[in-house]
């Protein structure tokens, strides 16, 4: 490889990757006041761009337009967005902020989404800004999963989603089945929760024996009701989490108060929780020992490739608490709300 000369070489890239120049464009085109965000990534990122997407419903004076491009407008539902569109939007058309980088853009090369909390990650990559504190808590209106669903949840609950994704956040079923019979040893039924996304399962198979299964059998919506009216959630994937974190703006009171028991090895804890209810972490509790960030580090001086998805298995399981205390923690706080 030729060696890089610093003081000469350039680099050509389009105009449009550079924000000041999208801005100048619209200018030019007389779409400046027509707003789009768009939303990108997995469906926790979609949650965590819903209060960017609600404060700039607010800033009224800002636009004439807003539109929102998005694969589940269903989670924006109170949200007043003049105009919902698909992920294939025309780009003239609008000044567009982007809630979620994809690789077309220099997004990335100056915030980390890894590194950065998720709420504050879509406000700083479509604003610049971190939202005032108020404003970053999470609404979402659910839509309600049926009777028979909604009467496990008329007393103290446990939810369990033992995700499967990278093995840097993927545990093995024995683990998961020590927490589940912690659970079921004090007379409580857990409720697990997941589903298969494109063909490809989203939980570990645990014991299901004395358990509610609900995977599969509710929508993102109906996922949503669950998680915000739940006691305590135990989880190590990140949408559980946000959900759960979540409040139902015609239910503010009410939703949004489980314990959520969070098991943190690929972002660090603090990149992935919230304010809720005016506090930072309220009812937040990460269990992990440690994490992905302990082998690579936060700064950017690095000489090599950093990845977050790929783990030893010994050293994954270091991270984990032990599972009976993790299931006992459980039974602690649900205790604490009969």
């Amino acid at each position: 490889m030729k060696p890089i000369d610093l003081d000469r070489d350039t680099i050509v890239m389009p105009v449009h990757q550079i924000p000041q120049y999208r801005i100048m464009a619209s200018q030019q085109r007389k779409t400046l006041k027509n707003i789009l965000l768009t939303t990108f990534g997995g469906i926790g990122d979609h949650i965590c761009a819903e209060p960017t997407i609600r404060y700039a419903s607010k800033c009224k004076s800002e636009y004439e337009i807003m539109g929102l491009a998005t694969s589940i407008p269903e989670l924006y539902s109170h949200i007043k967005i003049d105009k919902v569109l698909t992920d294939e939007y025309v780009r003239d058309e609008w000044t567009v902020f982007k809630t979620y980088p994809d690789d077309t853009g220099l997004l990335q090369e100056f915030i980390s989404h890894g590194l950065t909390n998720c709420v504050d990650s879509s406000s700083l990559f479509a604003f610049r800004l971190q939202l005032p504190t108020k404003d970053r808590e999470i609404q979402i209106t659910p839509r309600h999963p049926g009777q028979k669903i909604a009467e496990l949840f008329d007393k103290p609950s446990v939810i369990v989603h033992a995700g499967k994704h990278w093995p840097s956040k993927t545990f093995p079923k024995a683990w998961w089945d020590d927490v589940l019979n912690e659970i079921k040893k004090s007379g409580h039924k857990p409720i697990l929760i997941g589903a298969n996304v494109d063909g490809n399962r989203t939980s570990v198979e645990v014991e299901t024996e004395g358990c509610i299964d609900l995977r599969n059998k509710t929508m993102l919506s109906e996922l949503a009701w669950v998680c915000q009216r739940a006691t305590v959630v135990l989880t190590n994937d990140s949408a559980p989490l946000h959900l759960a974190a979540s409040t139902d703006p015609a239910d503010y009171e009410g939703t949004g108060n489980a314990w959520t028991g969070l098991i943190a090895t690929c972002k660090h804890q603090d990149f992935i929780t919230h304010f809720r209810k005016g506090q930072w972490q309220w009812r937040e509790v990460a269990h992990n020992k440690g994490g992905i960030w302990e082998t690579t580090g936060f700064l950017p001086n690095k000489d090599k490739d950093v990845h977050i998805n790929l783990v030893e298995p010994e050293m994954l399981m270091s991270w984990l608490p032990d599972a009976r205390e993790y299931g006992q923690w459980a039974i602690e706080k649900l205790s604490e709300n009969k």
